[in-house]
């Protein structure tokens, strides 16, 4: 639905997505970006509909958002362009309301991805194939 391509010093903040086919949030080749105060409703029955996916971003500050589903940090996902690795994201505050999987992948170029203070009542999955340095800190995992 949104997506950046080689922006710096970006702002998402304070918007609603709803029923959104795919991915909601992408940016790529971004440095500098905040996502803050997002909403985020994906249908019950759609099987790809990611929330936030950086892809060759750096220094990605994603807060106090509901609902972001899944958070992936990609490198590879796109074979035709150039691409590096993912590096200082910041995950903070963010309220899952429902009990569905939370999903927060790093690829093998991916470095310093912190995970700190959300609530997150479904199913947590960490995937690291070789990234470095994955932090989790003062979350809440409840049914």
């Amino acid at each position: 639905m949104v997506t950046t391509y080689e922006f710096s010093n970006v702002l998402i903040e304070g918007v609603s997505f709803s029923n959104p086919p795919f991915w909601t949030i992408m940016p790529a080749f971004t440095d500098n970006i905040t996502i803050t105060g997002i909403t985020i409703e994906n249908p019950d029955n759609s099987p790809d509909t990611d929330g936030i996916d950086p892809s060759s971003c750096k220094n990605v500050r994603i807060s106090n958002c509901h609902n972001m589903v899944y958070v992936k940090t990609s490198s590879n996902r796109l074979p035709y362009l150039k691409l590096t690795n993912c590096s200082n994201i910041l995950v903070t505050n963010c309220y899952q309301s429902e009990s569905i999987p939370v999903f927060i992948t790093a690829d093998e170029k991916s470095e310093n991805i912190y995970i700190a203070n959300n609530v997150l009542p479904g199913t947590v999955a960490l995937h690291n194939s070789k990234g470095k340095n994955i932090y989790t800190q003062n979350n809440i995992l409840s049914r």
